[in-house]
Formats: C-alpha cells, structure tokens, sequence
C-alpha cells in the first residue's frame, strides 16, 4: 500500500496570475501518424480574498511499433555452434489518449486562514493491437551445418492476434484548510 499526494497549483500560490501552455507533435515513420499533446494552465486572484487556478491536458499518440525478439532461453548446441530455437516478430497498433483537467477554488476569509476547494478529472484510454509470427527453427534433423547457417528438415509457424482496451477515469475532489493561529500552523 502507500499514498500520493498530488499536489496541484492553486491561485494563491502565483498571485500575480499566470496563463502558459504548450503544444508538441511528432512523427511516427513506420505508421505515418502524427501524434500530438497539449496543455494550458491559467490562475488568478479576482481580490485579495478569491482566486482560481485551472489547468487541462490532452495527449493522442497512436502509433505502430515493430519487436524482434530471440529469447535468452531458446538457444541450442548443435555440433558446437549455438543456434536459436525460436524467433518472435511483432507489430503494434497503438492508439493511446490521456487528457485531465484540475480546478482550485481558493478563498482567504481572513489573513491567515486559507480555503481550497480542489477538483480532478483524468481519463486514460489504451487500445492496443498486436500481431505475433513465432518461428519454431528447431524441429526435425540438421543439414549443411556451417557457422552462420543450415536447414532443419521440419519447422513450425505460428500467428497471433491480440486486442486489448482499456479505459481508466480517475475523479477526485478535495476540500481543504490551512489555517495560522498564534505560532501554529494547522492544515486539513
């Protein structure tokens, strides 16, 4: 178990205001999209006793990638030369989203004592395909053995398709205090 404590910006926490943002893009060679992401994030004390701060997100990456794999376990003896047993080639198509947005509503009823009122939204969306071709190299008898090649008299292919999706909507609000009184500090 454990605990994370998000801390995100309030309006008293720039008083003077603030408005930023940023925008980013790419290029994925193998699949031809362009993925892009964003945000802006604006506060601002209305008077020296209202402030609000918001911020969003939103990032859409879809993709495809390539995996070639031999596993570390899958290499055998044969006559002294050390021969992969098996090879796994993949293809991913990945269409991945996040986007978020957070609100602070803070009020100063008087000096000293400080209430937020705090809101968060986060979606994250993952739908992933992936194909598998495994080649079993191993089978049967050996031929024509040399260092860098040979023939096994048998073999078998296998293809894979898988497609997975998942979907995860976190919603938080919180409401909270931070208070001096005398030399103390007490926050809820």
């Amino acid at each position: 178990g454990g605990r994370i404590n998000i801390a995100t910006l309030g309006a008293f926490d720039r008083p003077a205001g603030m408005f930023s943002g940023t925008l980013r893009t790419g290029y994925n060679e193998l699949s031809g999209r362009v993925p892009y992401s964003g945000n802006l994030a604006y506060s601002r004390v209305f008077s020296s006793r209202w402030g609000l701060s918001v911020g969003g997100s939103l990032s859409q990456r879809r993709f495809d990638s390539e995996l070639f794999r031999v596993s570390s376990g899958a290499w055998s003896n044969f006559n002294g030369y050390l021969v992969p047993q098996n090879q796994a080639f993949f293809l991913y198509d990945v269409d991945r989203r996040r986007q978020g947005v957070n609100v602070a509503l803070g009020h100063r009823p008087a000096d000293g004592h400080e209430i937020t009122f705090r809101f968060n939204n986060n979606l994250f969306r993952d739908i992933e395909q992936r194909q598998q071709v495994e080649y079993d190299l191993t089978r049967g008898t050996l031929s024509n053995q040399t260092p860098t090649s040979g023939r096994f008299s048998q073999g078998r292919a296998s293809r894979e398709f898988r497609d997975y999706e998942q979907e995860h909507t976190i919603n938080a609000a919180a409401l909270n205090g931070t208070h001096v009184v005398t030399n103390w500090l007490v926050e809820w």
